[in-house]
């Protein structure tokens, strides 16, 4: 489902550098060199880190929408807001007092991230896997996300097999931690 891990260096490797930059922290108070300490880290770690900008770039298309879908893990229901020009964003819809739909955006994909040449757009959603016990994170669920992908969107079909548990370290850099395959009692689990 996801590409490939975008650092091919060894975990000796990624430990110097996790080290020069846990050195370099102690100078500099810079976002991407936390981000990048971070990275390292999962990486000494034998941790798989992707761009969930590739994963989408990559991503087949069905009826002009995204086989795949990006959540936080502690979301019911994901939403994904169809755009012009192949961008599009994930996240959680709410109605204003007006009556029309705002999107609370957990991850805008850039222009040209989608290979589509509508140029309609809309809101479409979808039910997010649960995560099974022995993945359950221990602190906070909306620091997680769940890469899955979508049976139908807009239908109440259980989500398929194989979702993804995934921390964030920037926009774009995510962790891989934890792959399942869910069992039928698991993709039957509607939350609502």
């Amino acid at each position: 489902m996801i590409t490939k891990n975008i650092s091919d260096i060894s975990r000796e490797d990624a430990e110097i550098k996790f080290n020069e930059y846990t050195e370099l922290l102690k100078t500099k108070n810079e976002k991407w060199i936390k981000q990048l300490q971070t990275a390292y880290k999962y990486l000494k770690d034998g941790k798989q880190i992707i761009d969930i900008y590739e994963v989408f770039r990559n991503n087949k298309l069905k009826n002009g929408l995204p086989t795949l879908a990006l959540a936080r893990a502690d979301m019911d229901r994901i939403v994904y807001q169809k755009k012009r020009n192949g961008a599009g964003a994930f996240g959680l819809k709410t109605t204003n007092p007006w009556g029309s739909y705002k999107l609370t955006t957990i991850l805008k994909l850039p222009k040209g991230t989608m290979k589509t040449m509508t140029s309609e757009y809309g809101f479409y959603d979808t039910h997010v896997p649960i995560i099974p016990a022995e993945f359950v994170p221990t602190n906070d669920f909306s620091k997680y996300f769940i890469l899955f992908e979508v049976e139908k969107w807009d239908s109440i079909a259980p989500p398929k097999s194989d979702p993804i548990l995934l921390a964030r370290i920037s926009e774009n850099l995510f962790v891989v931690l934890a792959v399942w395959e869910l069992t039928e009692l698991e993709r039957r689990l509607i939350r609502k």
